[in-house]
């Protein structure tokens, strides 16, 4: 058999995704809905490699996003607009001193 061509041996460079996405009610022991989760994962179209979220840590959590062990699987609390339960307060991260700012004026 022959060696495939050199373009076949090319890695793929990923320029399409696909996404999938779905909602998750979760119920208690009731049956009632006490939460709701998004899940999400991405794609390359043109290779079939899954992505990795970074910078979120692994686990399952109704107060914050969260991945699967893997990394694959991103899974956010979410909930109805008018429940204002998930944000009662805010947090905000300044950038590392070594970033270098240009004043406009």
């Amino acid at each position: 058999m022959p060696d495939p061509s050199p373009i076949e041996k090319l890695p793929c460079v990923h320029e399409a995704f696909t996404i999938t996405s779905r909602v998750a009610r979760m119920e208690d022991r009731e049956g009632l809905i006490g939460n709701f989760m998004l899940e999400m994962r991405i794609a390359c179209t043109q290779c079939g490699l899954p992505f990795v979220f970074g910078g979120v840590p692994p686990g399952l959590s109704f107060t914050g996003p969260r991945v699967s062990i893997d990394g694959t699987e991103l899974n956010i609390p979410i909930e109805p607009e008018n429940e204002k339960r998930l944000f009662t307060s805010a947090r905000y991260e300044m950038p590392p001193q070594s970033v270098d700012y240009k004043e406009i004026n």
